[in-house]
């Protein structure tokens, strides 16, 4: 995607943003999508082994708050 993406709502040209996850020491992290259905580690979290992680990119607009999630294979610039 060279052009930013539309609001689907309201089609005004979205923001692009970050959304945060707090990690383990209060460490900020991009979210991940991770392929598959979620399965309970050992431990704790999740299982992750050799899936598919893209990171998130999220888009905001301006004029009326929506937010759009992207995980693309290949990142935008």
């Amino acid at each position: 995607m060279d052009a930013a993406p539309v609001c689907a709502a309201c089609h005004t040209p979205l923001q692009r943003g970050v959304t945060l996850d707090r990690g383990y020491n209060d460490r900020y992290h991009v979210s991940e999508w991770v392929e598959g259905v979620p399965e309970p580690g050992f431990w704790q979290g999740l299982k992750l082994g050799d899936r598919l992680r893209l990171p998130v990119e999220t888009w905001r607009c301006p004029a009326c708050g929506l937010l759009a999630l992207y995980a693309r294979t290949v990142p935008s610039g």
